[in-house]
Formats: C-alpha cells, sequence, structure tokens
C-alpha cells in the first residue's frame, strides 16, 4: 500500500514465466535445469546434483559404502578432495559401465543419470550384490598393485605422445587415482575370477604396467577425451 500507483501497475502488469518440472519430465531436463540453477560460488559438482536428483536406496547406500574402512583402505581418495563426492561419483560411474556392457554410448553424463534414475530405489539385495561385485573386483587389483592401484605408472622410457617419447629420470606412480584406468582395469578383472588372476599375477602386473607405459594407443586413450566411446572400448579391448 505505501508504494507508488505506478509501480503497484507495473507488478501487477507483470508477467512471471514458470516452467514446471514434474516427476515424469526427462532425466536429462531435470538435470539439465538444475546445472542452469547452479551457478552460485559453490558450484555443485555432477555427483553433487545426482545426490539431490535421485534420492533413494541405492545413492543413500553408495554414501555408506565410501564411508567403510575397507573402501577407503583400497581407494585412498583424499580427505578433501578437489571434486566433492569423488568417491561417491566413481563408484556411480563403474555400477553403470557394468549395466551398459562396458560401451558408454553418446554423453557419459547422461547415461549416468538414466543410470541412477532407473535403479534409485532397488532393494536392499539388489545393492548387496552391486556392492559385493564391486569390492571383489577392487580387492583383486588390490592384490596386484597394492596402495598403487588404479594410479598411472610412468616407466623411464614411455609410448610417444606427438610423436615424441617422454623420458624420465626415474619411474614413478602418480599419487591421484586415475578413473579411466581404474574402470578399465575394474571392468576387464571382473570378467575372471579372483584365483585366475592371483596364479597369474606376475604375468597380467607386467602387462598392465607395458600398456600404460609402451602401447601408444592406449596412452593416448588416456590423454584425449577418455570418456569416448572410442577410447573407452579400446582401453577394455
Amino acid at each position: 500500500a505505501d508504494l507508488p500507483k505506478e509501480m503497484i501497475k507495473n507488478y501487477q502488469a507483470f508477467n512471471l514465466s514458470v516452467i514446471k518440472i514434474k516427476n515424469t519430465s526427462h532425466e536429462d531436463t531435470k538435470f539439465d535445469i538444475f546445472e542452469r540453477l547452479n551457478k552460485g560460488s559453490a558450484k555443485l559438482t555432477e555427483q553433487e546434483i545426482r545426490n539431490c536428483l535421485y534420492r533413494g536406496t541405492l545413492n543413500t547406500a553408495i554414501k555408506r559404502l565410501v564411508e567403510e574402512p575397507r573402501f577407503k583402505k583400497i581407494f585412498n581418495f583424499p580427505e578433501k578432495p578437489v571434486v566433492r563426492m569423488e568417491d561417491a561419483g566413481f563408484v556411480v560411474a563403474y555400477l553403470c559401465l557394468q549395466d551398459v556392457g562396458g560401451r558408454i554410448r553418446g554423453e557419459p553424463k547422461a547415461t549416468i543419470n538414466r543410470y541412477m534414475a532407473k535403479n534409485k530405489m532397488i532393494s536392499e539385495d539388489e545393492i548387496k550384490q552391486l556392492f559385493n561385485g564391486f569390492m571383489s573386483v577392487s580387492e583383486t587389483i588390490f592384490t596386484l598393485f597394492g596402495e598403487h592401484s588404479f594410479r598411472k605408472y610412468h616407466g623411464l622410457v614411455e609410448a610417444p605422445v606427438d610423436g615424441k617419447s617422454i623420458r624420465s629420470q626415474k619411474s614413478y606412480w602418480d599419487p591421484k587415482i586415475n578413473t579411466a584406468i581404474a574402470h578399465t582395469m575394474m571392468y576387464a578383472v571382473s570378467h575372471f575370477t579372483r584365483h585366475q588372476i592371483t596364479i597369474n599375477a606376475e604375468v597380467i602386473r607386467e602387462k598392465i604396467l607395458d600398456l600404460m607405459t609402451i602401447d601408444r594407443d592406449f596412452v593416448n586413450s588416456l590423454l584425449m577425451q577418455t570418456t569416448a566411446e572410442k577410447h573407452m572400448t579400446l582401453r577394455i579391448e
């Protein structure tokens, strides 16, 4: 009542556009709109958005899994990661990779979103089966590489990149998990029993180190669009 009449008139005549998002709206649409609105000073990561959109039994269980001592020992994600919820996002991406048979077609983000939407309310028994498979594969790889599991190894001489060989004074392992390497290893190992891996551990370990250092196609697939379908297929094969 205290506002000028002209201002009240303008306010009453203003058209306010509203977009209504329903439960039946396409998952990609909901995620994209959430991303567009998410332009504050602390921008949410993709997994943080999924944590909001796909609340349910699977999302809750994943958050519990990444807090378990066994998980922390094997993966050793930093306590204060650069990418928030990086550990949960890592788990979701691998479960999705398994679900689509190792071939994520199109945009990985959209494929992972659809996986979470489809499975957000799965049963406890289904979750237990997924997590048992995830941890079994992870522990098998841990027996091969220990604290260096899921990291990139750099040899004294590595495959040429842009026509030039990379030479180092000493070999070393990256301290941070390489998601492309980790998911490739895990998916490949999931097709064998732990016994099959264990009895051939030395040969498998050497083959993997060769892939990470002297196989030019494999090394290049780690450097260029790591989530592109052709590069993911090359690494798995």
